[in-house]
């Protein structure tokens, strides 16, 4: 009985196009290519550090972050008005849809006293008294 010769290995698939594998680039505007030294007390690096390690994030992460300004919360005052605004914006989708159907004469009372409240709900955040200028 003679032995069986191994398999040849298969010829690679030539690649098509521009297609690659790997991470995509990052551009140019978007890159880290500038360094800063910053020389902190062993008690700071030590906050830093506990910092890091408490969010799970690498100390870079955590400097980065404290050195960008930070978006400030919205206030439950200004949560409130979104809300309404988000209610209003309903109302005024349904009050769109319902003059498509019967017409527009229909809903011209409705639709009027909307936008009165949009503009009295945009004048108190705004904090300006309704006037037109």
């Amino acid at each position: 009985m003679e032995p069986t010769p191994p398999p040849l290995p298969t010829p690679k698939r030539p690649r098509v196009g521009k297609a690659r594998g790997g991470r995509k680039e990052i551009p140019d505007a978007e890159k880290r290519t500038e360094r800063i030294v910053l020389h902190v007390t062993k008690a700071t690096y030590a906050e830093l550090k506990d910092v890091a390690k408490a969010s799970g994030r690498p100390l870079a992460v955590v400097v980065r972050s404290l050195t960008r300004p930070q978006r400030k919360g919205l206030t439950p005052e200004q949560f409130g008005l979104l809300r309404q605004l988000a209610g209003m914006a309903t109302n005024l989708n349904q009050l769109a849809k319902r003059g498509h159907q019967d017409g527009f004469g229909a809903v011209a009372d409705q639709v009027t006293q909307a936008a009165a409240q949009l503009s009295a709900l945009l004048d108190t955040y705004t904090g300006t008294a309704g006037g037109d200028d």
